[in-house]
């Protein structure tokens, strides 16, 4: 792959809270992965002693690799500089400075390129793992795959009542998109899933269940409308889009089914 002659945009997706970063990077083929964590580190203070590791397709990218071979193993050129790449960051528990000091010497030494990978041998299909369990093959443990599924369950969990969280088979594919996710239109895509656990029984159930949620939000918005309205009011983004607009729609037929009755009683 010959050198870069533009800046890798990259925009960092992290699996706690913190709001996306975009980076570009100068020299990418020269920038190994252990100096971009250092640049992070240094961009985001309350990240300076957490455990940082890029994922990226699936695969944790190597601290001593360039960008350019992390990001492309097979050097196929599959993405070209001026896009800007989605790259995940897990961030997990507080180094120790021994470890801290081996990231460091990592990122002070000179990156060194990678020839081209031969083709790997063709070996039997294995049974495919489901969301973050696929970074077991890949290094992690299993205390920091409980991490990474614990932060990022945490990040959605205010927009969904407990009764409406997605279920696990649900959130297994959302952790599939977080980490295959590689741009805007991508990640919006799983943005607008995670937008309620409504929207997503309505993905996993057909009509029916989306029919469900309506029709109980309706239900909700017409027998309790002055409790609905405060809980819309005060508990925003507990309830998704949908279950709102029913339940502000069963609001509406309330109030006008109660003024029917009053004007009908006053003419009587």
């Amino acid at each position: 792959m010959a050198a870069s002659e533009s800046p890798l945009r990259l925009t960092i997706r992290f699996s706690n809270s913190t709001p996306d970063l975009p980076l570009d990077i100068p020299n990418p083929e020269t920038t190994t992965v252990a100096s971009l964590k250092s640049t992070l580190r240094e961009t985001l203070p309350k990240l300076s002693l957490r455990r940082l590791r890029f994922i990226h397709q699936g695969r944790i990218l190597p601290d001593a690799d360039p960008l350019l071979d992390a990001l492309d193993p097979k050097q196929k050129g599959k993405f070209p500089l001026h896009t800007r790449i989605f790259l995940n960051c897990s961030i997990g528990d507080v180094l120790d400075p021994a470890d801290l000091a081996s990231e460091s010497r990592i990122a002070s030494q000179p990156a060194k390129r990678h020839a081209a990978p031969a083709a790997p041998a063709a070996r039997p299909e294995a049974r495919r793992e489901r969301g973050f369990d696929r970074l077991l093959s890949a290094g992690f443990s299993p205390a920091e795959v409980n991490q990474l599924r614990l932060q990022f369950r945490s990040v959605h969990a205010a927009r969904h009542t407990p009764d409406t969280m997605p279920s696990t088979e649900a959130m297994r594919a959302l952790e599939d998109a977080w980490m295959d996710d590689n741009g805007p239109s991508a990640a919006a895509g799983s943005e607008e899933t995670l937008a309620g656990g409504d929207d997503m029984a309505g993905a996993g159930g057909g009509v029916g269940a989306l029919l469900d949620v309506f029709l109980q939000g309706i239900f909700t918005g017409f027998f309790l409308p002055m409790g609905s309205l405060a809980w819309l009011l005060r508990e925003e983004g507990m309830w998704s889009k949908r279950r709102q607009v029913a339940v502000v729609f069963g609001v509406v037929v309330s109030v006008v089914v109660g003024l029917l009755r009053v004007i009908s009683g006053e003419g009587e």
